[in-house]
C-alpha cells in the first residue's frame, strides 16, 4: 500500500461483507484465492462505488501497528496461561487427604499425631 501511494495510485479497499455477497453471485462454490481475486478485479471494474479509499498516514499506520501488537500480545499471554494451567492439573499430586476434608495439620506437627474424628469421641480425646 505505501508503494502504491508514494507512485500515486489510489488505493482502495473491498469490505468484507461486500465481497462475500459478491462472490455469491459468481458462479462456483470454492473459496479460493482466484475467485477472491476475480471478484476484487470485476467489483472495481463493474461496480466502483462498492470500493474504499484508503489513505494511511504515519500516525495511522503507527496507532494500527499499535494496536495489533497489543491483541498479538494478548492472544500470547492467553495461550501461555492456559498452558500453564494446563501443565499445573498434570503435575499436582493428589491432595492430602485431611486437606480435602479441611482438617491440615497445623506446622511442625507431624500428621501421625492427628487423631480421626471418630476415633476421638470413643477415646475422649478433644478433636484438633
Amino acid at each position: 500500500m505505501a508503494v502504491a501511494q508514494d507512485m500515486g495510485i489510489t488505493v482502495g479497499y473491498l469490505p468484507g461483507l461486500s465481497m462475500r455477497r459478491i462472490a455469491d453471485l459468481t458462479p462456483g462454490s470454492a473459496k479460493t484465492d482466484a475467485k477472491d481475486a476475480a471478484v476484487v478485479t470485476q467489483a472495481a471494474r463493474t461496480m466502483p462505488h462498492t470500493l474504499r479509499a484508503i489513505s494511511a498516514s504515519d500516525e495511522e499506520a503507527a496507532a494500527l501497528s499499535m494496536l495489533t501488537g497489543f491483541d498479538l500480545d494478548l492472544a500470547r499471554q492467553v495461550n501461555q496461561t492456559e498452558g500453564r494451567i494446563r501443565c499445573q492439573s498434570f503435575t499436582q499430586t493428589p491432595p492430602h487427604p485431611g486437606a480435602v476434608a479441611g482438617r491440615t495439620p497445623p506446622p511442625g506437627r507431624p500428621v501421625a499425631d492427628l487423631v480421626h474424628p471418630s476415633r476421638a469421641e470413643a477415646s475422649g480425646q478433644d478433636k484438633d
